[in-house]
C-alpha cells in the first residue's frame, strides 16, 4: 500500500458504511469487508470518513452517513441523557456497564438475533470481555461526539436488561435508525420498551423520520408488573 492510500486508510477507519447496522459491528457490504481486511481490529464509527473513502475510490462521498457538513442531530440539540420509566430508565452505554451488559447480551443471543430489526445483522456473535469494553468505549465515544447515541436499560436494581442504538440511517427516506433489544429473561418488556423509545423519540428527538422496527403486540402489551 503506497503512502498516499495508507493516509485516506487512515482517515477511512472511522466510519459507518452502506449496510452497517448501528449496533456493534458492520453489515453486510463490501466497504465493510474492505475496511476490515486493511484494519480488522479497528471499531467502526460514524465520522470523518467520507473524503477518505472517495479518495480510496471505495465508495462516493454521497452513500455514507456521513455527507459533507451534514450532522446527525442540529447543533444546538441537547442530547437526552435520561429517560426514567416505572420499568427501567436509559443512560448512555459506557464502559462502567461492562460486565453487566456483557453478560446480559451473551446470555441471549438468539433472542437478540430474533428481536425485530436484526434480521441479517452479523451482531450479536461470540465476542471476548474485553472486545465488549472496546465497544462500549467505541460507543462512548460516538456519543461524545454527537455520531450516534447508545442507551443501556437499566431495571430498578440497576441491571443491564437491554440496550438501545440512536444512529444514521443509511438511506435517504428516514433520519435515523433505531434498534433495541432486551434480554431473554425479561422478553416481555420488548415491546413496553419499544413504546416507551418511540414515544420519547417523538417527544424529545428532532427526528422526522425514524427507523424502528415494529412489535406486533405493542399496542396491546399489559403492564409487565400488574400482569
Amino acid at each position: 500500500m503506497g503512502e498516499r492510500r495508507a493516509c485516506w486508510t487512515a482517515l477511512a477507519m472511522d466510519v459507518v458504511l452502506p449496510g452497517q447496522g448501528p449496533d456493534r459491528s458492520a453489515g453486510p457490504g463490501v466497504e465493510a469487508d474492505l475496511l476490515k481486511e486493511l484494519h480488522p481490529a479497528h471499531p467502526f464509527s460514524p465520522s470523518r470518513a467520507a473524503l477518505g473513502l472517495e479518495m480510496l475510490g471505495v465508495v462516493p462521498a454521497r452513500l455514507l452517513s456521513v455527507e459533507g457538513d451534514r450532522t446527525f442531530v442540529p447543533p444546538g440539540f441537547d442530547v437526552p441523557t435520561r429517560l426514567e420509566t416505572p420499568w427501567f430508565v436509559l443512560e448512555p452505554l459506557g464502559p462502567e456497564h461492562n460486565e453487566r451488559d456483557f453478560e446480559a447480551w451473551t446470555s441471549s443471543i438468539d433472542h437478540i438475533q430474533a428481536t425485530p430489526g436484526y434480521e441479517g445483522e452479523s451482531w450479536p456473535h461470540l465476542m471476548t470481555l474485553e472486545e465488549n469494553l472496546s465497544d462500549l468505549e467505541m460507543h462512548a465515544r460516538h456519543f461524545r461526539d454527537r455520531e450516534g447515541f447508545t442507551y443501556t436499560v437499566l431495571d430498578p436494581d440497576r441491571d443491564v436488561i437491554g440496550c438501545v442504538y440512536i444512529y444514521p440511517a443509511n438511506d435517504d427516506d428516514r433520519d435515523a435508525r433505531v434498534q433495541s433489544w432486551v434480554r431473554s429473561s425479561r422478553r416481555e418488556l420488548d415491546p413496553v420498551l419499544w413504546r416507551e423509545v418511540s414515544g420519547w423519540l417523538e417527544r424529545d428527538w428532532p427526528f422526522e423520520r425514524v427507523g424502528y422496527a415494529p412489535r406486533t403486540d405493542a399496542s396491546d402489551s399489559r403492564d409487565p408488573i400488574k400482569g
